[in-house]
């Protein structure tokens, strides 16, 4: 009888996280890593009590614990946002919490490994949720991804050097090689404005991640599960798989939700067994809850960071621009090497100045600040632009820190001395890194148009419709400096 409700808890558990990552795709990542801590700490528990140390040893594990390998070596191409990297999608805390979950569940359930090995309830689920993707997802993603022969473009983009080549850039710098690489003809399709952080399917997003040795580790897990696996249920979720990883979105969770299918469906019959001593098992057991602990603690800050930015958000909608200010300062106690929240930060300050700014009173066509107010808006000017130059410092490459700071600067003309010169000069930089995304030069030529000049405004948009003939934007501001 307790055995069945050990198996019951552990199996309502995985339906729960399945559950949870088809039905709430936003918390899909903090599910599986918290329920890769619980069943380790379940397993921890069951060392310290019994003393015996068994580990799944099967053929796909071993493949996967390669793969995930590889990709901890992502962190030496990576920016110096660890907390960030450590837990961004398919990121390695991704692929070692799907690798823990196959290593040390099949151990807990040996005893159920014939009725496990047959269940099909993760088919169902993947079935229903691939239903509720085609329904409710699909046109959006169909219509929102990059298509696969760009994605290709772009991993033949990121291998730039030989040791991206092998190990890939990162998981979180596929933007910097999108926006440089990205070629003209992209102008004309549905998706020329989108700037993307993930290549075209999950494959194509490890090959530029993780590089070739990525690709070929993952692809020998795959291969080792369609091989291991025997029954017709695994082998239609092992092609399922393939077939998610080789053409799906990676933000489709499509792949996600199969991967942690699997750990109901593995061998149990490859298992490795150890008897620790009652001393061995404590240190044991006790280094694990320590790592244990540190790894809740380090998600703990990231949802809690995420949870801030979602509630400053809210304050912002509701008009009460102080104490979003306030929660988004907090977010840097919880990671301040992230940009995204210095950038976030930054806009915050600018919001606030054109609220104080909109709520002047107008005397003889001029605005009237009380000394207060005078000083309030320095220095939030101030840090609006320390914040914004401190995102470019950790992501300098990232074209989104460089037009944050223009929006800045562009914010603040008429507040800060030569906040348009300064506009005027990071452009430079987005040039470099957005080469050929007609945006920035409607942008800058707007700048011209604020500074009177001429020249320069028709030359911008002039480039803007080079890159994009049908650009609406370009074209409206040809026909405003041609009205006398």
């Amino acid at each position: 009888m307790h055995m069945r409700t050990v198996i019951l808890f552990q199996r309502s558990i995985f339906i729960l996280t399945l559950l949870c990552i088809a039905l709430f795709p936003v918390f899909s990542l903090p599910f599986l890593f918290f329920t890769a801590l619980l069943v380790v700490l379940t397993w921890t528990f069951s060392i310290l009590k019994t003393g015996n140390l068994d580990i799944s040893a099967s053929k796909p594990v071993i493949k996967l614990g390669l793969f995930t390998a590889i990709c901890f070596l992502s962190f030496l191409f990576s920016p110096s946002h660890t907390l960030t990297i450590v837990y961004t999608p398919y990121g390695p805390i991704f692929w070692l919490s799907v690798l823990l979950l196959l290593l040390v569940t099949p151990p807990l359930i040996i005893k159920q490994s014939q009725k496990m090995q047959s269940w099909p309830i993760p088919l169902i689920l993947t079935g229903i949720y691939i239903i509720f993707f085609l329904s409710r997802y699909a046109p959006f993603f169909l219509s929102q991804n990059l298509p696969i022969p760009l994605g290709l473009h772009f991993l033949r983009s990121t291998w730039d050097t030989p040791l991206h080549f092998l190990f890939g850039i990162g998981p979180e710098r596929f933007l910097e090689y999108f926006t440089r690489f990205r070629p003209v003809s992209m102008n004309t399709s549905p998706i020329w404005s989108k700037q993307c952080t993930e290549n075209a399917s999950l494959m194509l997003h490890i090959g530029s991640s993780y590089g070739v040795l990525g690709i070929i580790t993952y692809s020998l897990f795959l291969l080792q599960i369609l091989i291991s696996w025997k029954k017709p249920l695994q082998k239609i979720q092992a092609i399922l798989l393939i077939l998610f990883s080789l053409f799906a979105p990676p933000t489709s969770i499509l792949p996600m939700l199969t991967i942690v299918s699997c750990v109901l469906s593995t061998d149990t019959r490859h298992l490795l067994h150890f008897q620790l001593k009652k001393w061995a098992r404590w240190l044991l057991a006790g280094s694990l809850v320590i790592a244990l602990s540190l790894s809740a603690w380090g998600l703990f800050r990231w949802q809690y960071g995420v949870w801030l930015v979602r509630q400053a958000m809210s304050e912002g909608k509701k008009g009460n621009g102080s104490t979003m200010y306030l929660l988004l300062k907090k977010t840097l106690q919880t990671n301040p090497n992230n940009p995204q929240y210095h950038t976030a930060l930054s806009q915050a300050g600018l919001l606030l100045i054109q609220g104080i700014i909109s709520n002047a009173p107008l005397k003889n066509n001029k605005l009237i600040f009380s000394n207060e107010n005078k000083t309030l808006i320095q220095t939030l000017a101030t840090r609006s632009i320390q914040e914004a130059k401190t995102a470019i410092s950790l992501s300098p490459d990232d074209v989104r820190t460089w037009t944050n700071l223009t929006s800045i600067y562009h914010g603040l003309i008429g507040l800060v001395k030569d906040s348009d010169t300064w506009e005027e000069t990071s452009y430079e930089t987005i040039f470099i890194l957005d080469p050929t995304n007609p945006i920035h030069h409607v942008s800058l030529g707007n700048l011209y148009m604020m500074m009177g000049k001429d020249m320069e405004v028709k030359a911008e948009f002039q480039k803007a419709l080079t890159l994009k003939p049908d650009y609406t934007d370009a074209w409206r501001g040809l026909e405003a400096i041609s009205k006398p």
